[in-house]
């Protein structure tokens, strides 16, 4: 279960797409992302569309992971590869606020508010934004 008490989708992460399978690192631009033992918390915050934004994430991201969609980081439910991309995240939630916000309503992952996202931190420590 997770802090949520909802239960999280069973073993580790489908493959993502071809790209991100072939070449699973753990650096970002200018900064080496240690291994952990504990998860992390990801937030996409930008508009990740036309950009590598969601695939350098989820190059740097482990299984058991989080990865908070929020402002207009939602907006990667609008495109279809890129939803179908975050169909198979586990650990996935995505702001319900900034969803209805752009009158977004499909989703996958969980929808969630700001207190889901502070209680992700204050179990995890700080995330890790991706821009």
């Amino acid at each position: 279960m997770d802090i949520f008490g909802k239960n999280l989708h069973e073993g580790a992460q489908n493959e993502i797409s071809a790209d991100i399978k072939s070449s699973v690192v753990n650096e970002m631009p200018n900064q080496t992302v240690m291994e952990s033992s504990s998860p992390r918390v990801f937030i996409i915050n930008t508009d990740p569309r036309n950009t590598d934004l969601l695939t350098r994430c989820l190059k740097t991201m482990h299984s058991e992971d989080f990865l908070y969609l929020m402002a207009d980081g939602v907006n990667a439910l609008l495109d279809e590869a890129m939803f179908d991309i975050l169909s198979d995240v586990p650990n996935l939630y995505i702001s319900s606020f900034d969803m209805n916000a752009r009158s977004i309503s499909i989703w996958c992952g969980e929808e969630a508010n700001a207190s889901h996202l502070v209680a992700l931190i204050a179990k995890y420590g700080n995330p890790i934004t991706f821009k």
